[in-house]
Protein backbone atom coordinates (compact mmCIF):
# COMPACT_ATOMS: atom_id res chain seq x y z
CA UNK A 1 0.00 0.00 0.00
CA UNK A 2 2.86 2.24 0.68
CA UNK A 3 4.30 1.82 -2.83
CA UNK A 4 0.48 2.93 -3.77
CA UNK A 5 0.77 6.01 -2.05
CA UNK A 6 4.02 7.34 -3.02
CA UNK A 7 6.55 6.71 0.23
CA UNK A 8 9.15 5.33 -2.26
CA UNK A 9 9.17 8.62 -4.54
CA UNK A 10 10.18 10.55 -1.49
CA UNK A 11 12.56 7.92 0.55
CA UNK A 12 10.13 7.94 3.02
CA UNK A 13 9.18 5.05 5.44
CA UNK A 14 12.00 2.98 5.38
CA UNK A 15 12.09 3.56 1.63
CA UNK A 16 15.35 4.40 -0.42
CA UNK A 17 14.54 8.04 -2.96
CA UNK A 18 12.77 7.16 -6.02
CA UNK A 19 15.09 6.70 -9.09
CA UNK A 20 13.83 6.82 -12.73
CA UNK A 21 17.65 5.71 -14.43
CA UNK A 22 19.82 3.24 -13.63
CA UNK A 23 22.07 4.20 -10.46
CA UNK A 24 25.37 5.73 -11.61
CA UNK A 25 27.62 3.06 -9.63
CA UNK A 26 25.94 0.42 -11.00
CA UNK A 27 26.26 2.01 -14.54
CA UNK A 28 29.80 2.80 -13.84
CA UNK A 29 30.53 -1.10 -13.05
CA UNK A 30 28.13 -2.01 -16.24
CA UNK A 31 29.69 0.35 -18.88
CA UNK A 32 32.95 -1.82 -19.63
CA UNK A 33 31.52 -5.15 -20.49
CA UNK A 34 30.17 -3.78 -23.47
CA UNK A 35 27.86 -6.55 -25.36
CA UNK A 36 25.42 -7.96 -22.19
CA UNK A 37 23.94 -11.53 -23.01
CA UNK A 38 24.79 -13.02 -19.18
CA UNK A 39 22.01 -14.17 -16.49
CA UNK A 40 21.18 -11.02 -13.79
CA UNK A 41 19.50 -11.34 -10.47
CA UNK A 42 17.95 -7.65 -8.95
CA UNK A 43 17.06 -8.21 -5.46
CA UNK A 44 14.87 -6.30 -3.68
CA UNK A 45 13.79 -5.17 -6.96
CA UNK A 46 11.00 -2.68 -5.75
CA UNK A 47 9.14 -0.96 -8.62
CA UNK A 48 11.50 -2.55 -11.02
CA UNK A 49 13.43 0.62 -12.36
CA UNK A 50 16.67 -0.87 -12.33
CA UNK A 51 15.82 -4.63 -13.40
CA UNK A 52 14.13 -2.72 -16.74
CA UNK A 53 17.56 -0.97 -17.34
CA UNK A 54 19.44 -4.20 -16.87
CA UNK A 55 17.20 -6.16 -19.80
CA UNK A 56 17.59 -2.58 -22.07
CA UNK A 57 21.03 -3.33 -21.62
CA UNK A 58 20.99 -7.29 -22.64
CA UNK A 59 20.81 -9.26 -19.51
CA UNK A 60 18.57 -11.76 -18.81
CA UNK A 61 16.92 -10.47 -15.51
CA UNK A 62 15.49 -11.65 -12.63
CA UNK A 63 14.18 -9.47 -10.27
CA UNK A 64 12.54 -10.15 -6.84
CA UNK A 65 10.67 -8.86 -4.41
CA UNK A 66 8.83 -9.36 -1.15
CA UNK A 67 6.08 -7.68 -1.28
CA UNK A 68 3.43 -8.60 -3.87
CA UNK A 69 2.26 -5.04 -4.93
CA UNK A 70 5.80 -3.85 -5.92
CA UNK A 71 6.39 -6.50 -7.83
CA UNK A 72 2.61 -5.97 -9.60
CA UNK A 73 3.78 -1.61 -10.05
CA UNK A 74 6.76 -3.16 -11.28
CA UNK A 75 5.06 -4.85 -14.29
CA UNK A 76 3.49 -2.37 -15.42
CA UNK A 77 6.27 -0.29 -15.47
CA UNK A 78 8.11 -3.01 -17.77
CA UNK A 79 4.54 -3.17 -20.06
CA UNK A 80 4.38 1.26 -20.06
CA UNK A 81 8.46 0.70 -21.20
CA UNK A 82 7.36 -1.48 -24.40
CA UNK A 83 10.41 -4.70 -23.08
CA UNK A 84 8.16 -6.65 -24.43
CA UNK A 85 10.30 -10.24 -24.77
CA UNK A 86 12.57 -8.80 -23.24
CA UNK A 87 10.73 -7.88 -20.34
CA UNK A 88 12.36 -8.95 -16.91
CA UNK A 89 11.06 -11.89 -15.19
CA UNK A 90 9.38 -10.16 -11.95
CA UNK A 91 8.70 -12.86 -9.07
CA UNK A 92 7.75 -12.32 -5.42
CA UNK A 93 10.64 -13.77 -3.61
CA UNK A 94 12.49 -13.64 -0.08
CA UNK A 95 15.80 -14.13 -0.50
CA UNK A 96 16.13 -15.42 3.01
CA UNK A 97 14.17 -18.84 2.13
CA UNK A 98 14.92 -18.28 -2.11
CA UNK A 99 13.35 -20.62 -4.21
CA UNK A 100 15.42 -19.78 -6.65
CA UNK A 101 17.91 -21.98 -8.71
CA UNK A 102 20.52 -19.77 -10.61
CA UNK A 103 23.21 -19.86 -11.28
CA UNK A 104 23.30 -15.96 -12.04
CA UNK A 105 26.23 -14.14 -13.93
CA UNK A 106 25.26 -11.06 -11.85
CA UNK A 107 23.37 -10.17 -8.60
CA UNK A 108 22.36 -6.67 -7.57
CA UNK A 109 21.18 -5.20 -4.12
CA UNK A 110 20.33 -1.80 -4.04
CA UNK A 111 20.00 -1.34 0.06
CA UNK A 112 18.33 -4.14 0.75
CA UNK A 113 21.33 -6.46 2.61
CA UNK A 114 22.03 -3.11 4.97
CA UNK A 115 18.37 -3.20 6.06
CA UNK A 116 18.50 -6.97 7.69
CA UNK A 117 19.26 -7.92 11.24
CA UNK A 118 22.23 -9.11 12.47
CA UNK A 119 20.98 -12.92 12.75
CA UNK A 120 19.40 -12.69 8.90
CA UNK A 121 22.99 -12.07 7.55
CA UNK A 122 24.53 -14.98 7.33
CA UNK A 123 21.27 -16.85 5.79
CA UNK A 124 21.43 -14.07 2.58
CA UNK A 125 25.21 -14.50 2.30
CA UNK A 126 24.85 -18.19 2.21
CA UNK A 127 21.59 -17.73 -0.39
CA UNK A 128 23.26 -15.29 -2.73
CA UNK A 129 26.96 -17.41 -2.47
CA UNK A 130 24.65 -20.06 -3.65
CA UNK A 131 23.11 -18.24 -6.28
CA UNK A 132 25.61 -16.77 -7.98
CA UNK A 133 28.34 -17.88 -10.92
CA UNK A 134 31.75 -18.95 -9.44
CA UNK A 135 33.00 -16.36 -12.19
CA UNK A 136 30.21 -14.34 -11.69
CA UNK A 137 30.04 -10.58 -9.71
CA UNK A 138 27.92 -9.30 -6.78
CA UNK A 139 27.44 -5.66 -7.39
CA UNK A 140 25.66 -4.49 -3.43
CA UNK A 141 24.87 -0.74 -2.24
CA UNK A 142 24.69 -0.54 1.39
CA UNK A 143 23.89 2.23 3.95
CA UNK A 144 27.49 4.16 4.59
CA UNK A 145 26.94 3.43 8.80
CA UNK A 146 26.88 -0.62 7.47
CA UNK A 147 30.53 -1.18 8.87
CA UNK A 148 29.57 -4.08 10.66
CA UNK A 149 27.80 -5.84 8.18
CA UNK A 150 30.38 -5.80 5.93
CA UNK A 151 31.76 -8.36 8.25
CA UNK A 152 29.25 -11.25 7.66
CA UNK A 153 29.88 -10.93 3.66
CA UNK A 154 33.68 -11.24 3.57
CA UNK A 155 32.85 -15.24 4.72
CA UNK A 156 31.50 -15.58 1.53
CA UNK A 157 32.66 -12.72 -1.05
CA UNK A 158 36.37 -10.74 -1.74
CA UNK A 159 36.29 -7.10 -2.69
CA UNK A 160 37.29 -6.37 -5.87
CA UNK A 161 36.44 -2.90 -5.69
CA UNK A 162 35.02 -0.59 -2.98
CA UNK A 163 33.68 3.06 -2.97
CA UNK A 164 32.43 6.08 -0.97
CA UNK A 165 29.16 7.09 -2.45
CA UNK A 166 25.66 8.20 -2.10
CA UNK A 167 22.03 6.89 -3.01
CA UNK A 168 21.13 8.89 -6.12
CA UNK A 169 17.73 9.48 -6.44
CA UNK A 170 14.94 12.09 -7.05
CA UNK A 171 15.13 14.17 -3.87
CA UNK A 172 17.84 16.47 -2.86
CA UNK A 173 18.72 14.62 0.47
CA UNK A 174 20.65 11.63 -0.95
CA UNK A 175 21.80 9.41 1.95
CA UNK A 176 25.39 8.06 1.78
CA UNK A 177 26.06 5.02 0.54
CA UNK A 178 28.94 2.41 0.15
CA UNK A 179 28.82 0.51 -3.07
CA UNK A 180 31.20 -2.94 -3.15
CA UNK A 181 32.01 -5.31 -6.63
CA UNK A 182 32.10 -8.65 -4.73
CA UNK A 183 33.58 -12.21 -6.10
CA UNK A 184 32.76 -15.54 -4.20
CA UNK A 185 34.97 -16.88 -2.25
CA UNK A 186 35.49 -20.78 -2.40
CA UNK A 187 33.34 -21.39 -5.63
CA UNK A 188 35.34 -23.66 -8.81
CA UNK A 189 35.06 -21.93 -11.72
CA UNK A 190 32.74 -23.61 -14.25
CA UNK A 191 34.03 -24.16 -18.06
CA UNK A 192 32.96 -21.90 -20.56
CA UNK A 193 32.24 -24.47 -23.22
CA UNK A 194 28.44 -24.46 -23.67
CA UNK A 195 28.25 -21.56 -20.74
CA UNK A 196 25.36 -18.71 -21.06
CA UNK A 197 28.14 -16.27 -19.82
CA UNK A 198 29.07 -13.49 -22.01
CA UNK A 199 30.01 -11.07 -19.46
CA UNK A 200 32.18 -10.17 -16.91
CA UNK A 201 32.72 -7.54 -14.30
CA UNK A 202 36.26 -5.70 -15.00
CA UNK A 203 38.53 -6.64 -11.12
Amino acid sequence: ARYRKGEHLAGKGGFLPGLRALDEDYCEAMRPLGSMKGSLLDIGTGLGIQAIRYAQLGFDVTATDVSQTAIDMAREHASAAGMGLHTPRFMVDNILISKLEGPFDVVTDRGCYTLLARWMRKGYCDRVHRLLSPDGRFLLKTDAKAGGAMRSLGTHFRILRSLDTRYFGDTADVPKALFFVLAPIGRRKRSRQGSRRAVAIPR
